[in-house]
């Protein structure tokens, strides 16, 4: 019995125009992934802590923060540790309004920074709510020991990538 050697195309082989589009494909979705994958911020936060004047927590107080150059206003209230928290704020100044039966209305002011989880304690004290007590001061000072990067995009650099990989995709 003879055996004729038959050759056989490779069925995995891709002719190099395919390959060279395939692989322009691979870059051009590895690129999309990395640059969604960066971490762009642009809002802040704010939080603290209300207390009353004898420095116990105030759980369930209503606190509304509204932002002075656009008006825009959120409200929240305290948990059972007298906190409260507003994670995503656009930058700017904020007026902060802290109330609570049987307690004066307190309000300050404050900024918030783009990347920044700024921290405002409120101290309630007893009296009238229609009583309103004003907290005036300097923002808090930056804190070098919580620093963070950005970078900031070009549109004329992000169309130049994207002629570049139309022109490895033909």
């Amino acid at each position: 019995m003879r055996r004729e050697s038959v050759i056989r195309p490779n069925r995995r082989a891709l002719p190099a125009g395919k390959r060279i589009a395939i692989c322009s494909v691979l870059v051009v979705v590895t690129s999309c992934i990395l640059v969604s994958g960066q971490n762009v911020v642009l809002t802040g936060s704010l939080g603290g802590r209300v207390i009353d004047q004898n420095g116990l927590i105030v759980p369930g107080a209503s606190v509304v923060v509204r932002n002075l150059a656009t008006g825009v206003h959120q409200s929240a209230d305290t948990n059972y540790a007298g906190l409260y928290r507003f994670p995503v704020l656009m930058p700017g100044t904020y007026s902060i309004t802290a109330s609570f039966k049987g307690f004066r209305d307190v309000q300050a002011l404050v900024r918030v920074l783009v990347g920044n989880a700024t921290s405002q304690d409120i101290n309630l004290r007893v009296g009238a709510s229609t009583d309103t007590i004003n907290v005036t001061g300097t923002p808090p000072p930056l804190r070098p020991q919580e620093s963070s990067a950005s970078t900031v995009l070009e549109r004329s650099l992000l169309s130049r990538q994207s002629r570049k990989f139309r022109f490895l995709a033909k």
